[in-house]
Formats: structure tokens, C-alpha cells, sequence
């Protein structure tokens, strides 16, 4: 055929095959619980209800497409109220006929009832929805998480870069163009974060606490003290790094074979055959609002992650807000998927390797494209900054030492310091589960009394024992315990190759380029270029630091 599957991105033709029978979304409402429940108060009836006290329409909108509509039943009553109840401007935009217009990034910031983000994502994010949109979409890219990749090998059996081919082949039948890894999204994440700790060490603005756990982030803005915002990574998670170059150097990837492919096509004789299809390839470029991009997680709270406002915008170019991140899906939404179809991965032609042609020229071809760029299952920030300060604090030789974690109150709760002639030079925490959280939150907020917190950065996850463990895994045998599970993942994530230093992945440099140039600025080590940052506020206060949420929707 021509196309080439090259080790960064499986080039498939378009339209190849058939997008397979409907089926339903996978997502459950009960599925969705990572660790954080919405409160049972609904905010709704506090903002506004209909004329006669009765039904009130919603519209839940995200980006420019309406994802779903519901009607919420404002509690009755007789009387008509004598004064609009006080509400923050911009929390529900009115619309004439006692509508109210509701976005997606609103829900998040209430955590109030069943029309919360988690319910409305079940259209936008689910499988029946990608399904569709891969049919009908000009382009769509799909990229499969580390962990996504660890998980289904481990079920299967397989290689991890072994279930990555076989997977593409089954993704082709859905009219997939690109299946690509994340490890390069994550080495950028992994040295952008680096960067910044040095930066705020030398600023002496710590700790650091992690900020790639969607989880984590949305419950610290809408529920913890104001005071510990200042301390999430402001660097934007290996997610949504991989969302923009889905849309700058996947894209150009794309054009780039359409073209030379149209044109071979539409100028040799010998081909007549194909020249409709050469023709359609030799047509004007696919524009970024037309490519699909869907990224498969161990998480569902990456659904609310992809949702986020700021991460919805134009590229630098005149289209209209583009979102990085169109679908997320999770490990087991795949899984059922291949089970809907009837599909076992071990029983499926591996997609062939041909790391030649434009893919080649673009985006290298590299044998490692299953070798971690961390040692560690939840994208190794810990691991990775805290080697690098210590090479810049004592030398290479203290990096290069291997890391010796101490267990504290669990096993979700460990620590390693890095130590000179006695002293503790810096001490790194991982914090896996909300109950460990609530420990380091109190450690700040000790630290900020005392005028010295005892640690220096903190990894922080949701999830107990991270994203290999996220919620969003498939689920195997309940008697399994979960120390053999994790132990049996981490020999698959890392039992077929050496880690690649992020700094030294092949194609980092070419990525950052790329998206420097999208965002026509040139990136330096004094501050995070703005494609690679993301601000947090907390949603309790307003400008002013006044108090604008309800308690009873910020429980913990």
C-alpha cells in the first residue's frame, strides 16, 4: 500500500476497513469514583429555577459542541422569591426563557450533583462516542499510555511494544491514522519539571508538590487551603503535552504523506486503479480543527483533565479554540471494546514495522519505543528531579547512586533523602492515596506556621500505588492482592528494556521545536515556555480571596 508504520506512530491508510458495530460506552457512573465522591447537596436550585418553581433546562457545553441536555428539577414551590439568590457572576450564564447555560468547566468547579463532570463525560468520553467521531473524522490519532500499554500486556501475555502493534491492527479497523506512544509527551514533561524545581529551589519557593494526577489537582483546588496552591508544578501533564503534538508535528507528519502519496498516485500510470484515493490524499491539508485526537489512560479523572479550559485553545493559529485532547478513554474501555468485537490480542497480526518513508524523516526511528523514560509506574517525577538535583548538588555520582526509600506510615507513603557528610541535604516524598495526602497537606501547613517544611518535593497521586493501580485499569482476579498485581506490572513496564534518560530521548528535541514554533516563542531553562504550563486557582475564593463555594460541596 505504501504506508509505512514507523517506531514513533503506526501510519494507517484511511478508511481502512470498517469502524465494526455499534455498542455501548463502557463508562459507568459507579466506575468513576477515583477516591473523590461529589457531594449529595445540589448546587443547582441555590442559582435558579424555572417561572413556575418547577423544571429548569440545562445545557452542558463543551468547547462548541453541546454534549448533553437534561432537565434538572429545582425543588417546588408556591411562592415566587422576593430576591435573586447571591451567586459568583459567570457560574451560570442566563439565557432568555429561564435557561441556564452550563459548561463543563462550571461543573467542575462544583462538585454538586448527579449533572457533575463525571456524568456529562460519559457521552463525550466514551467508546461509542470515538467510535463515531474516528468514522467520520478527517484524521484521528490515538496514543496509548505507558501504563495502558503495561496493563493490556500483562493481561495478554505480551511484549509491551508486541500489544502495541497488535493493538494498531485492531485500531485500523476503526479508521485510526495514527497510533502513537506517549514517551515522548513524558520526557518532555519529566525535564520541564526538572527545570522547574531547580528554578524554585534556587528561588527558594518550596516544596513542590506534582501536578500530572487530575485527581490531586482537582481536589486541591476545590477543597484545600488556598495556601497550598502556590506549590503544584505549574508544568502540564504528559497528556496534554502529547495533545499538542498531535496537532502540530502529527499533523504536519499527515499533510506531508498526503501530498507526496496524491501526487505518486495521481502522476503514475500503473496505478490507475488507486487514483481516487491518490487524489483525495492530494488534496489541501487537514486543518488541527479536523484532527481527532483520543488518549487512552489508566484514569478516568484524565477525562476531567482533557476538559480543562485552558487546555482548549487555537495553536497560534485563527481557527477557533481547538482542544488538545478530544476523547480519553481508559485501559479497561479498551479492554471492553476488544471484547465487544471479540477480539483476543494474542491471536492478532502484530502491524508491520517499516520505520522508513516521511514518518522516518519526521519523527526518527527508534527500537526502544517501549523503553520507559522512568523507572517508576506513575511517570517517575520523583525519581527523575530528584537525580538531577542531587547531580547538581553534590555531582554526578550521588545522581547515579541508586535511590534507597524509606517506608513510613504505609506502604503508599514513602521517602528518600539525599544526604552530605551526615546532613539531609533534600528529602523527596511520594504520596500515593488521598489518606497520604491529607499528610502532606498538613506537613505545608505546619511548615508554613514553623517557617520550614520538611521536605522538598512530593509526588502526589490520587490513586494508591498510582497510575499503574489507577482506576481506569482492567480489572482482573479480586483475590488478587494488590502488592503481587503491582509488582507483576512493574516487571512488565521495565522488564524489556534499559530507561531512557528523558533528556536523551531522540525525538525531544524535534518536539519542542516543533511546538515552539507553533507557539512562536523560543524556549530557554529561566521559565516554562507557555505550551508546557498550566496555572491552578482554588475555586473556594474569589480575586479577592473571599469565600464564594458552599461547605457542603467541599467536604472532604
Amino acid at each position: 500500500r505504501g504506508l509505512k508504520f514507523c517506531s514513533s506512530a503506526l501510519f494507517l491508510p484511511a478508511h481502512f476497513g470498517k469502524a465494526g458495530m455499534a455498542f455501548s460506552g463502557a463508562v459507568k457512573l459507579g466506575d468513576l469514583d477515583d477516591f473523590i465522591n461529589p457531594s449529595q447537596d445540589c448546587i443547582v436550585p441555590l442559582m435558579t429555577v424555572g417561572k413556575d418553581g418547577g423544571a429548569v433546562n440545562i445545557e452542558n457545553d463543551v468547547g462548541d459542541a453541546l454534549v448533553a441536555r437534561r432537565e434538572v428539577i429545582a425543588k417546588p414551590t408556591t411562592a415566587k422569591p422576593e430576591a435573586k439568590p447571591d451567586v459568583k457572576p459567570d457560574l451560570i450564564k442566563s439565557k432568555e426563557g429561564d435557561k441556564a447555560q452550563i459548561s463543563l468547566s462550571d461543573c467542575l468547579a462544583c462538585s454538586g450533583c448527579v449533572t457533575s463532570a463525571e456524568t456529562i463525560l460519559l457521552q463525550d468520553h466514551s467508546t461509542s462516542e470515538f467510535v463515531r467521531r474516528a468514522r467520520e473524522a478527517e484524521a484521528t490519532v490515538v496514543t496509548i499510555s505507558p501504563a495502558t500499554r503495561t496493563d493490556l500486556a500483562a493481561h495478554y501475555g505480551l511484549e509491551p511494544m508486541d500489544t502495541l502493534r497488535r493493538l494498531t491492527t485492531v485500531l485500523a479497523r476503526f479508521n485510526v491514522t495514527f497510533v502513537v506512544d506517549g514517551t515522548v509527551a513524558e520526557a518532555i514533561s519529566l525535564v520541564e519539571a526538572k527545570r522547574e524545581f531547580l528554578r524554585r529551589r534556587k528561588e527558594g519557593k518550596l516544596p513542590v508538590l506534582t501536578s500530572h494526577c487530575p485527581g490531586w489537582t482537582c481536589y486541591a483546588e476545590k477543597v484545600v487551603d488556598q495556601k497550598i496552591i502556590p506549590h503544584l508544578s505549574s508544568v502540564r501533564s504528559p497528556q496534554q503535552i502529547q495533545g499538542q503534538l498531535a496537532k502540530t508535528q502529527i499533523l504536519e507528519t499527515l499533510n506531508i504523506r498526503r501530498h507526496r502519496a496524491g501526487m505518486a498516485l495521481a502522476s503514475d500510470p500503473t496505478l490507475a486503479g488507486l487514483k481516487p484515493w491518490g487524489q483525495r490524499l492530494g488534496a489541501a491539508p487537514v486543518p488541527r480543527s479536523k484532527v481527532y485526537h483520543v488518549s487512552v489512560q489508566p484514569c478516568f479523572d484524565k477525562k476531567l483533565e482533557a476538559a480543562r479550559g485552558e487546555y482548549t485553545h487555537s495553536f497560534g493559529t485563527t481557527e477557533e479554540g481547538i482542544p488538545e485532547v478530544d476523547t480519553v478513554l481508559a485501559t479497561g474501555e479498551i479492554q471492553d471494546l476488544l471484547q465487544q468485537e471479540g477480539i483476543d490480542l494474542r491471536h492478532v497480526e502484530p502491524w508491520a514495522v517499516d520505520c522508513g518513508g516521511v514518518g522516518g524523516t519526521l519523527l526518527s526511528c527508534y527500537d526502544g519505543l517501549n523503553t520507559p523514560t522512568a523507572d517508576a509506574g506513575s511517570g517517575g517525577f520523583l525519581e527523575y528531579v530528584f537525580r538531577a538535583a542531587a547531580a547538581e548538588t553534590l555531582g554526578p555520582e550521588a545522581a547515579a547512586a541508586p535511590l534507597k526509600f524509606t517506608q513510613k506510615q504505609n506502604e503508599d507513603m514513602r521517602e528518600v533523602v539525599l544526604e552530605s557528610e551526615g546532613k539531609v541535604v533534600m528529602k523527596f516524598v511520594a504520596a500515593y492515596g488521598f489518606r497520604n495526602v491529607q499528610n502532606i497537606i498538613r506537613r505545608i501547613k505546619k511548615g508554613q506556621t514553623t517557617g520550614k517544611v520538611d521536605f522538598d518535593y512530593a509526588e502526589v497521586m490520587a490513586c494508591p500505588g498510582g497510575c499503574l493501580n489507577g482506576g481506569g485499569q482492567i480489572r482482573g482476579d479480586d483475590d488478587e492482592d494488590r502488592g503481587p498485581r503491582m509488582m507483576r506490572l512493574e516487571g512488565v513496564l521495565h522488564g524489556t528494556a534499559a530507561v531512557v534518560a528523558p533528556d536523551r530521548h531522540p525525538w525531544l528535541q524535534a518536539a519542542v521545536s516543533v511546538l515552539d514554533a507553533a507557539w512562536k516563542i523560543s524556549s530557554d531553562v529561566l521559565t516554562t515556555p507557555r505550551w508546557a504550563s498550566v496555572h491552578y486557582k482554588s475555586i473556594k475564593v474569589d480575586e479577592d480571596g473571599n469565600e464564594v463555594a458552599q461547605a457542603s460541596a467541599l467536604k472532604w
